[in-house]
This record gives C-alpha cells, sequence and structure tokens, in this order.
C-alpha cells in the first residue's frame, strides 16, 4: 500500500503524463499559469525546476539541443504558451531528435514522419506547429552536430559530435 502523500502527487501527476512534467523546461511564469490551481503541484515543479537550473549551472553539459524536451517546453511556444500533444506524446515523441535528420540537417518531411511514428494524415497541421516554434538558436546547435553511424558485426555504433567554437 502507498502512503497518503505519494498516491495523492501520482493522481494529480496523471493529468500531465506522471514523469514528464519532470523532465520539462519550465519557467516559474509558465509553472504558475499551467498550475494556477494545483498548488501542491505547482510548488513540487517549481522547486524541481529550480534544483535542475543550478543543476545545470554547475557543470551539465547544457549543448545537448538534440535532447531538448519538446513537451512543457517554455521556449517551444504556440499561441504564446508552452505545448503538449498527447497524440505524439503516446507515439513516442519526448526530444526534438525525434523530428530531426542528422544526415541531411533538416526536420522529417510530414511523410517520413507519418511513416516513422504511424500518425494520421490530420496531424499535418500539428506536426509543423512545434518544429515552427523551436528557437532559432537550437536549430543552429543541431545543424552543428555530427552523426556517425557505423555498424561493427551488426551492431550499430552511433557517435555523435557537437561542434563547439572548440572543435
Amino acid at each position: 500500500m502507498q502512503g497518503k502523500w505519494k498516491q495523492l502527487l501520482q493522481d494529480k501527476l496523471q493529468i500531465y503524463e506522471n514523469n514528464l512534467i519532470f523532465e520539462s523546461n519550465l519557467t516559474d511564469k509558465d509553472i504558475h499559469i499551467i498550475f494556477k490551481n494545483e498548488t501542491f503541484i505547482k510548488d513540487i515543479i517549481s522547486a524541481w525546476t529550480n534544483i535542475n537550473i543550478r543543476f545545470q549551472e554547475h557543470g551539465r553539459n547544457n549543448s545537448n539541443s538534440y535532447k531538448t524536451i519538446l513537451w512543457y517546453n517554455s521556449d517551444i511556444r504556440i499561441d504564446n504558451q508552452p505545448v503538449f500533444f498527447k497524440s505524439f506524446h503516446e507515439n513516442g515523441i519526448k526530444h526534438i531528435n525525434q523530428l530531426y535528420v542528422f544526415r541531411s540537417k533538416s526536420f522529417y518531411k510530414f511523410e517520413d514522419f507519418r511513416y516513422i511514428y504511424n500518425m494520421g494524415e490530420n496531424q499535418f497541421y500539428k506536426y509543423n506547429q512545434p518544429i515552427h516554434s523551436i528557437p532559432a538558436n537550437t536549430k543552429r546547435q543541431l545543424a552543428d552536430i555530427n552523426l556517425n553511424v557505423q555498424t561493427y558485426s551488426g551492431i550499430t555504433l552511433i557517435d555523435i559530435n557537437i561542434l563547439t567554437a572548440s572543435n
């Protein structure tokens, strides 16, 4: 049997796809808007975000733009709000790199995206929204990533080289 606090937290988080919200990149302002009627969750997410910001400031590599979260990200906005597309998330789409083709340094064409993620034709407009909302500096960082794929004895190795000023 779970403790009452843990059950309360899990029940509240279920609305926001459980632990996905802890991977988010939300500003305090957006946290207060999204969770305005959920004081308990708002306080937990705000504290967690502050811990993550401090963690990033003290040595964590911030150049992993290819692993930038799409959902609940204050930098990726549609109609001036962070976005979450449940149907995309349910099909496994969570990070920018899942929409991007590193070899051609471009985002997937909609038809390729549909095939890979088994999405309906009616998702075309929805597919383009987050892509157009990704900040220009993040798109530039994606273009600076070199992806080397090599296969040895049936094992695929992927080497990701992020170009920086020191490279």
